[in-house]
């Protein structure tokens, strides 16, 4: 019988999912929690005997996890990001990691232009004003238009070129940093490259679509936003990693940010001394820009037929770690 461990809390959702893949597969002992999350101690108690983890950005899957992980085939991931899970150790242990990187692309570029109309409208604050009966405010609510202004993507992924096309859409310009995709592909989607810097400099609004690894941990710091033309606008919905949470505070402090639009914090729930959380002008979210029903529905049919892949021994879809192959299906063996 196979063990998938799911150490975080199930939405409705998710069950069916587990449900799908006990159809699939046959009978399968699903290990998890219906709320919460399991704590590293815990999980590196129950993974031992686990054959499949299903991973998401609610936990950390370590060196100590993965090095428990006696009978541990994959590490499938729900996210498109996988900087939640140490791919290194994986690696060493013979481990495979997987993501899902199609599931949300409409739903987080969607939201990403909601996030945008949002701050440039005062859409959130214009109607909790109404709520106060505090009808004059109105007279505070002018915003701008997104026609004819330039929009700085950093970062052209799936989700980047797709928030780009919908901008393009709205008369927006469009420019973006994006060292891993070229000329070529920028081209393709009516932008053009540029270095970062020209970015921050010429773009009346940034928006974020990297990932988060090494070279881009506060990438967008206080030295970069010094750079930022005044009266522009921020949305983030990738990693907060990427923004350095005090350093963009001091900005819209200042001033030199008219506003600003997260959903994504460095620490999920925040401690009440995220200085993020007393600053005017932004808009943050609980990380639900790919929360949708059709996202889940395409998450879960990937995750079946990656459930499905490694039980039977076949590389699965979409991995992150391919130079891990021939040692994981060595590992295989020995089960």
């Amino acid at each position: 019988m196979a063990t998938i461990l799911k150490p975080y809390g199930s939405s409705n959702w998710e069950k069916e999912a587990l449900k799908n893949i006990a159809n699939v597969i046959g009978v399968v002992d699903v290990t998890g929690v219906s709320t919460g999350a399991l704590t590293e101690d815990e999980i590196a108690e129950v993974i031992k005997s686990v054959d499949i983890f299903v991973a998401d950005v609610d936990i950390t899957v370590t060196r100590q996890i993965l090095g428990q992980g006696e009978k541990l085939k994959a590490v499938l991931c729900k996210s498109i990001g996988v900087d939640y899970v140490d791919i290194n150790a994986a690696t060493e242990y013979g481990i495979l990691v997987a993501n899902n990187p199609d599931f949300c692309v409409t739903a987080v570029a969607e939201y990403t232009m909601a996030l945008l109309l949002s701050i440039a409208r005062k859409i959130i604050p214009a109607s909790l004003a109404v709520k106060r009966d505090e009808w004059g405010a109105r007279t505070t609510m002018g915003g701008i238009e997104l026609f004819g202004k330039t929009l700085g993507i950093i970062g052209l992924g799936r989700i980047g070129r797709e928030v780009a096309a919908k901008a393009k859409a709205f008369g927006m310009e469009i420019i973006a940093y994006s060292p891993n995709a070229g000329p070529a592909v920028a081209s393709t989607i009516g932008a053009r490259t540029v270095s970062l810097e020209e970015l921050l400099q010429n773009s009346d609004v940034i928006s974020i679509h990297t990932s988060l690894r090494e070279e881009t941990n506060k990438l967008i710091n206080a030295e970069k936003l010094k750079l930022v033309k005044k009266g522009a606008y921020l949305v983030n919905v990738a990693r907060a990693g990427i923004v350095d949470e005090q350093a963009l505070a001091d900005a819209l402090n200042s001033g030199r940010l008219a506003g600003a639009a997260l959903d994504v914090l460095t620490l999920e729930p925040p401690e009440k001394e995220n200085p993020l959380l007393n600053t005017d002008n932004i808009l943050i979210t609980p990380h639900i820009g790919w929360f949708t029903a059709e996202a889940f529905e395409k998450a879960n049919r990937t995750l079946v037929e990656q459930v499905k892949s490694v039980l039977a021994g076949v590389e699965p879809p979409h991995v992150v770690n391919p130079e891990v192959i021939d040692r994981w299906k060595k590992r295989l063996s020995n089960f």
